[in-house]
Protein backbone atom coordinates (compact mmCIF):
# COMPACT_ATOMS: atom_id res chain seq x y z
CA UNK A 1 0.00 0.00 0.00
CA UNK A 2 1.26 3.57 -1.22
CA UNK A 3 1.01 6.04 1.58
CA UNK A 4 1.74 8.97 -0.72
CA UNK A 5 -2.02 9.16 -2.63
CA UNK A 6 -4.77 11.73 -1.18
CA UNK A 7 -6.87 9.07 -0.26
CA UNK A 8 -4.98 6.99 2.38
CA UNK A 9 -3.47 7.79 5.40
CA UNK A 10 -0.18 7.29 6.68
CA UNK A 11 -0.38 4.60 10.02
CA UNK A 12 0.40 6.72 13.48
CA UNK A 13 3.53 6.27 14.69
CA UNK A 14 4.36 6.95 18.74
CA UNK A 15 7.24 9.26 18.68
CA UNK A 16 10.05 8.14 20.91
CA UNK A 17 12.08 10.33 23.06
CA UNK A 18 15.01 12.48 20.99
CA UNK A 19 16.58 13.58 24.22
CA UNK A 20 15.25 16.67 23.59
CA UNK A 21 14.50 19.20 26.72
CA UNK A 22 10.95 20.17 26.48
CA UNK A 23 11.24 22.80 28.68
CA UNK A 24 12.88 24.98 26.71
CA UNK A 25 12.47 25.75 23.09
CA UNK A 26 14.32 24.65 20.25
CA UNK A 27 15.77 28.13 19.71
CA UNK A 28 16.86 28.70 23.35
CA UNK A 29 19.39 25.40 22.72
CA UNK A 30 20.77 26.63 19.24
CA UNK A 31 21.04 29.85 20.80
CA UNK A 32 23.04 28.39 23.93
CA UNK A 33 25.25 26.35 21.62
CA UNK A 34 25.60 28.92 19.45
CA UNK A 35 27.40 31.45 22.44
CA UNK A 36 29.40 28.33 23.92
CA UNK A 37 30.72 27.44 20.38
CA UNK A 38 31.60 31.77 20.04
CA UNK A 39 33.35 31.69 23.54
CA UNK A 40 35.18 28.54 22.99
CA UNK A 41 36.26 29.58 19.30
CA UNK A 42 37.29 33.47 20.63
CA UNK A 43 39.29 31.72 23.26
CA UNK A 44 41.58 29.73 21.36
CA UNK A 45 41.69 32.25 18.40
CA UNK A 46 42.84 35.05 21.14
CA UNK A 47 45.29 32.39 22.78
CA UNK A 48 46.55 31.88 19.07
CA UNK A 49 47.86 35.45 18.46
CA UNK A 50 50.60 37.82 19.71
CA UNK A 51 51.84 41.14 19.40
CA UNK A 52 55.29 42.50 19.04
CA UNK A 53 55.52 46.39 19.52
CA UNK A 54 57.91 48.81 18.34
CA UNK A 55 61.48 48.68 19.84
CA UNK A 56 60.95 44.90 21.12
CA UNK A 57 61.93 41.44 19.36
CA UNK A 58 60.80 38.22 19.96
CA UNK A 59 62.26 34.91 19.80
CA UNK A 60 60.17 31.68 19.74
CA UNK A 61 60.56 29.00 22.46
CA UNK A 62 59.49 25.64 20.52
CA UNK A 63 59.07 22.63 22.69
CA UNK A 64 58.75 20.15 19.66
CA UNK A 65 62.00 21.84 17.83
CA UNK A 66 64.48 21.64 20.68
CA UNK A 67 64.25 24.92 22.40
CA UNK A 68 64.90 28.79 21.31
CA UNK A 69 64.42 28.85 17.47
CA UNK A 70 66.90 31.00 15.77
CA UNK A 71 64.32 33.43 13.53
CA UNK A 72 64.04 37.14 15.38
CA UNK A 73 60.19 38.34 14.62
CA UNK A 74 59.86 41.91 14.84
CA UNK A 75 57.13 44.26 15.40
CA UNK A 76 53.41 43.13 14.38
CA UNK A 77 51.18 40.71 14.98
CA UNK A 78 52.42 37.18 14.39
CA UNK A 79 50.47 33.77 14.69
CA UNK A 80 52.12 30.61 17.36
CA UNK A 81 50.57 27.13 18.54
CA UNK A 82 49.30 27.92 22.25
CA UNK A 83 50.56 24.97 23.71
CA UNK A 84 53.65 24.24 21.93
CA UNK A 85 55.24 27.82 21.42
CA UNK A 86 55.96 30.59 23.97
CA UNK A 87 56.56 34.08 23.18
CA UNK A 88 60.07 35.26 24.34
CA UNK A 89 59.60 39.10 24.18
CA UNK A 90 62.99 41.41 24.44
CA UNK A 91 63.15 44.86 24.80
CA UNK A 92 65.76 46.59 22.19
CA UNK A 93 65.90 50.37 22.25
CA UNK A 94 68.69 51.93 23.39
CA UNK A 95 68.37 53.76 26.73
CA UNK A 96 70.50 56.61 27.64
CA UNK A 97 73.29 56.08 30.36
CA UNK A 98 74.68 59.22 32.30
CA UNK A 99 78.17 58.28 32.99
CA UNK A 100 79.68 60.53 35.53
CA UNK A 101 83.04 62.58 34.87
CA UNK A 102 85.68 63.84 37.29
CA UNK A 103 87.20 66.64 36.72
Amino acid sequence: MLYGTLDSKAPDIECQDCGRDDDKPRSALDAAALKEHLAVSGFAANSCFYNVDGGERVVLFDTLRGGVQPDVRGKGTHFLVPVVQRPIIIDVRTKPREIPSVE
